[in-house]
């Protein structure tokens, strides 16, 4: 759990570890679509991300084969579009706990 992590650190990682692959964000929650974005734009080679958990995402059908859903609020789909468009080595991603989406 990193409950206390905000979207400045997740942008900051993102920006200086562009080859990160993957990546547990669970639990996380004061993350908005900011960070997600930021680690869709600058880490493209994103194979993994968990969301499990971060409070945010609306509710619309799974943009990815296997993608589970359950209880958020503070991340929006502008934020899984994102992954989607910028991620293409994007396999596995967990969206348990995102109410919204």
């Amino acid at each position: 759990s990193c409950r206390n992590i905000t979207d400045a650190a997740v942008i900051a990682l993102a920006t200086h570890c562009a080859n990160l692959t993957t990546i547990n964000l669970s639990w996380c929650f004061n993350l908005t679509d900011a960070a997600v974005i930021a680690l869709a734009t600058h880490c493209a080679n994103l194979t993994t991300i968990d969301l499990h958990g971060c409070r945010g995402v609306p509710h619309q059908p799974p943009l990815f084969r296997g993608a589970r859903q359950h209880y958020s609020d503070n991340i929006t789909d502008a934020a899984v579009i994102a992954l989607a468009t910028h991620c293409a080595n994007l396999t596995s991603i967990n969206l348990i706990g995102c109410l919204k989406l």
